[in-house]
């Protein structure tokens, strides 16, 4: 008959390897910030408290994310996307 101890060992490697797989899901799957050299720093104008609709159908945004956008002056700007309509990109700052 099967020893209970020996399960242990068997057990806590397929928990390692559940939680390394839900780790790299995690990852993946949220990326709350995008940063400088991405291709979403994007060179625009804007007022504080303006919503500005971006053209950017190469990427996927989800509502909620954040992104930086570069100022006219140089300066990056945290945006969170906040509707999202043919292909366009609402952003709040």
């Amino acid at each position: 008959m099967n020893d209970p101890r020996s399960l242990l060992p068997k057990l806590r490697r397929v928990l390692w390897v559940v939680c390394a797989l839900l780790a790299v899901w995690l990852v993946t799957r949220f990326r709350p910030f995008r940063v400088a050299g991405d291709p979403a720093v994007v060179p625009m104008r804007f007022e504080p408290g303006q919503t500005l609709l971006l053209d950017l159908r190469p990427r996927a945004p989800h509502i909620g994310d954040a992104w930086l956008v570069r100022t006219e002056s140089g300066q990056l700007a945290l945006g969170i996307v906040q509707d999202l309509r043919d292909g366009a990109l609402g952003m709040g700052f």
